[in-house]
C-alpha cells in the first residue's frame, strides 16, 4: 500500500507522468474505477473461500471443489459477450445494476447460511453470483471508459487493469486473514471454526458489494449512449493474430478475461470460434486459478 501511495504521489508531481492522474477528478469515472476494484476484491475473495469451504468444512476433495465452481465460471464467461449487447440496447444502468444486485443477493445467501452450506447450495449460490458478474463486470469497465475523452482512454484502461491485479491480492488476503483468525479459536472444531470464519468473510464481502451498488447507483447514467469504442475496433481489426493472443490469454489463470471478452466482442471473431475457445481453454484456466488460490492460501495461512 505504501508503494502504491508513493507512486501516486510521484505521478502527480511529474510533468509528463506515465499515467495521467487528473482523470480521477472526473467523479463518474472514479466511481466506476472504485466499483470495479470492489467487484474484483469480492470475486477473488469468493474464489478463495468456496474451494476452502468445500474441502475443510464439507470434507470433499479438491476435484469436487473444482467441479463445483465450474458451472458458475462457465455461465459467467458465457454471459459476458451478451452483456455488451444488452448495454447497447438498454443503456448501462439496467445491466450493471441488475448484475450487481444478483451479486448482493448471492452474498446475502452466503452470509445467512454460511455456517451450514452443502456443496449443492454452494454451487447454486455461486452460479447466481457469477451470472451477475458476467452481466455487470465487463460493462462497468466499458461504461467507465465512456466517461473520459478518447485521448484519456489509454490512461483509463491502465487504471482498470492495474487495479484488477491489485484487487486480486487484496481480496485473497482479506478472505484468508478473516478465516485464519477464526481458525485460532480452539473452543470449537477446526471445520466449525473455518465455517464461522467463512461466514464472517462473506459478511465483509457483502458490505463491500452494498457499497459498490450505492456507488454505481450514483455514477451510472440511465440514458442510452452511442458506442464510442471505434478506436479499439480499428486496433483489433489491424491485428490478424488476435485470435491466437486470445487463446493464449484464456489459458492463463490470472489473465484479464473480462477485458479480453470485451475486445473479442469488438473484433470480427465468429461466435462459434469464441465459444470453442471458451469451452476448451477456460476450464484449464479455472483449474489453475483454483490451485494457485488454494495452495497460495495455505501458504498465507501457514505464514500467519
Amino acid at each position: 500500500m505504501a508503494i502504491v501511495i508513493c507512486r501516486v504521489f510521484l505521478f502527480s508531481i511529474l510533468e509528463q507522468p506515465i499515467v495521467n492522474l487528473s482523470i480521477l477528478k472526473n467523479g463518474k469515472f472514479t466511481g466506476h474505477v472504485v466499483a470495479f476494484f470492489l467487484f474484483q476484491i469480492i470475486n477473488l475473495g469468493m474464489s478463495f473461500l468456496i474451494p476452502n469451504y468445500v474441502q475443510l468444512v464439507n470434507h470433499s476433495t479438491s476435484t469436487v471443489a473444482g467441479l463445483l465452481v465450474f458451472p458458475g465460471a462457465i455461465l459467467g464467461a458465457c454471459f459476458a459477450p451478451f452483456s455488451g449487447n444488452i448495454l447497447d440496447r438498454l443503456g448501462a444502468k439496467k445491466p450493471i445494476i441488475f448484475g450487481v444486485s444478483m451479486l448482493v443477493l448471492a452474498l446475502c445467501l452466503f452470509s445467512v447460511f454460511g455456517r451450514h452450506l452443502s456443496n449443492t447450495w454452494l454451487m447454486i449460490f455461486y452460479i447466481i453470483s457469477m451470472a451477475g458478474t458476467g452481466i455487470a463486470f465487463g460493462n462497468i469497465m466499458t461504461n467507465g471508459q465512456k466517461q473520459v475523452t478518447l485521448e484519456e482512454r489509454a490512461d483509463a484502461n491502465a487504471f482498470f487493469n492495474t487495479l484488477q491485479q491489485f484487487a486480486g491480492a487484496v481480496g485473497t488476503t482479506i478472505a484468508s486473514l478473516i478465516v485464519a483468525l477464526s481458525q485460532t479459536n480452539s473452543a470449537i472444531s477446526f471445520s466449525a471454526a473455518t465455517a464461522k470464519g467463512s461466514r464472517n468473510a462473506f459478511i465483509v464481502l457483502l458490505i463491500l458489494a452494498v457499497i459498490q451498488l450505492i456507488i454505481l447507483l450514483r455514477v451510472v447514467d440511465g440514458k442510452q449512449k452511442e458506442a464510442t469504442l471505434k478506436k479499439y475496433e480499428d486496433l483489433i481489426s489491424r491485428h490478424s493474430s488476435f485470435t491466437m493472443i486470445f487463446i493464449i490469454c484464456m489459458l492463463l489463470p490470472f489473465a484479464p478475461a473480462d477485458l479480453l471478452v470485451m475486445l473479442a466482442a469488438l473484433s470480427n471473431m465468429p461466435f462459434k470460434t469464441f465459444a470453442r475457445i471458451i469451452i476448451c481453454c477456460k476450464p484449464i484456466s479455472i483449474i489453475g486459478h483454483i490451485l494457485l488460490l488454494f495452495y497460495g492460501g495455505e501458504w498465507v495461512i501457514h505464514i500467519i
